[in-house]
């Protein structure tokens, strides 16, 4: 039957609904079983909508519709319909993501830049459809209609490729973001895409953002190669002297981990992008360096302490990658020799530290922090221990009638060395000398 003929009875309209729905389940990718029939304890029972005001818990059961969800998985809930209307002036967004990586972030701050936004909006690249779903600010995806010929039913538009998804969905993101009567989208559905879903986890952050860029990069030359040079924005090249190589020697997303000795101090730009880009423990063994520098390069900044609440990293205003691009190299040498050496002395000093800090208990009965023990010590030959145990058996209600004797002579002198000591440890902890 043609889907254009009107139905003629009841059965054939029934009919004509079961397909639709049916074909809108296809479509959205839902299971179909929301309805059916169940046998518990021989008898048959039928589930549907919920229709009373209550159930009994050891009969009914909730099952899930629409959307399926991972169990587990978190969900990021929408906001009231009130709070989803742009208001005049501000800002519209992408909303965050069940796993919390920085892809809507990043893609905002991209919209907020002239060079990435073109790029990713592509002006010059359009469809003459890009199709519509009411529900797409929820992050459901929509198909890339197929334009045909009325005459001859003919494609107008050559066959929709992932790689074309791809760029429509950055487009109609970027769109979005420049217009439109809600306050945000999601970027759920980019995610879903075949193009994106292909892309091999490579980077040492197994991020989303990279697979999404990398995603991009490709789709934009294969599907659009006049545009091979925007598609390369994000793209930096590291080289090295090293005779094997780089593993993967093309960056997207810089990866700037914060490592554990940093995390009593504020880390610097610059320290922790030599640290990822040179081989600061042998400079002299290879020598890496920025072959091609993204013009837009985002940096992803992380802690090897998961636990720190902050990333207390200072980026400067303004930063220039001239020492890492291959034509420094010669000039960064003794520059990075000189790091390489005053990281071995802090190392050093950060050994000393913890000898002086902690006093070891035989070899294996742990540390003791060196200024307990010596307050302790000072207390045991001036005799202010026992003194204090004293004076707390007596506030406890005990009754004591002692008087301690002084101190042997020789005590006093002792007291008088350990006091030399510990002026001593404390003003080289405290970076005094």
């Amino acid at each position: 039957m043609s889907s254009l003929k009107r139905p003629e009875t009841t059965d054939e309209e029934d009919a004509e609904v079961r397909r639709a729905i049916a074909m809108s389940y296809e479509d959205a990718g839902l299971d179909r079983q929301e309805t059916g029939v169940l046998s518990a304890k021989g008898a048959t029972s039928y589930f549907g909508p919920a229709t009373r005001p209550s159930y009994d818990l050891n009969e009914w059961g909730l099952v899930t519709s629409g959307r399926r969800v991972t169990p587990g998985q978190e969900i990021v809930p929408d906001l009231e319909p009130a709070d989803r209307i742009n208001v005049h002036g501000e800002p519209r967004f992408i909303r965050p993501l069940p796993s919390r990586e920085y892809l809507p972030n990043l893609l905002t701050i991209l919209h907020a830049i002239p060079l990435s936004r073109k790029a990713l909006l592509m002006p010059d690249k359009t469809r003459m459809s890009y199709g519509q779903d009411s529900e797409w600010w929820k992050g459901h995806a929509i198909k890339l209609p197929r334009i045909v010929s009325t005459v001859d039913l003919s494609s107008v538009e050559p066959a929709v490729t992932p790689n074309d998804e791809i760029l429509a969905e950055m487009q109609r993101l970027m769109a979005f973001l420049d217009m439109s009567s809600r306050s945000y989208a999601s970027a759920d559905s980019l995610l879903s895409l075949d193009a994106v879903q292909g892309i091999p986890s490579v980077s040492p952050l197994n991020s989303v953002i990279d697979k999404v860029l990398h995603a991009w990069e490709l789709s934009v030359e294969k599907a659009a190669p006049d545009h091979a040079s925007d598609a390369h924005i994000f793209r930096s090249k590291i080289g090295t002297t090293d005779s094997e190589g780089l593993s993967t020697p093309y960056m997207r997303l810089m990866p700037l981990s914060i490592n554990t000795h940093h995390e009593d101090r504020e880390a610097t730009l610059a320290e922790v992008l030599n640290e990822l880009l040179w081989d600061l423990e042998d400079p002299e063994e290879s020598e890496n360096y920025i072959e091609e520098a993204a013009e837009i390069l985002p940096m992803h900044v992380f802690r090897q302490d998961t636990s720190a609440q902050r990333a207390r990293l200072v980026v400067p205003p303004s930063f220039y990658l001239d020492q890492y691009l291959e034509e420094n190299i010669g000039r960064t040498r003794q520059l990075r020799k000189e790091i390489s050496l005053a990281k071995q002395r802090v190392t050093n000093i950060e050994m000393v530290r913890l000898k002086l800090e902690r006093f070891q208990r035989g070899h294996s009965g742990g540390h003791i922090d060196s200024s307990v023990l010596l307050d302790h010590s000072i207390g045991h030959f001036s005799g202010q221990n026992k003194q204090a145990m004293l004076d707390e058996r007596l506030a406890s209600g005990a009754d004591i009638n002692v008087d301690l004797p002084p101190p042997p002579e020789h005590h006093e002198q002792i007291v008088r060395r350990l006091n030399t000591i510990y002026d001593n440890l404390k003003s080289k902890l405290d970076g005094e000398h």
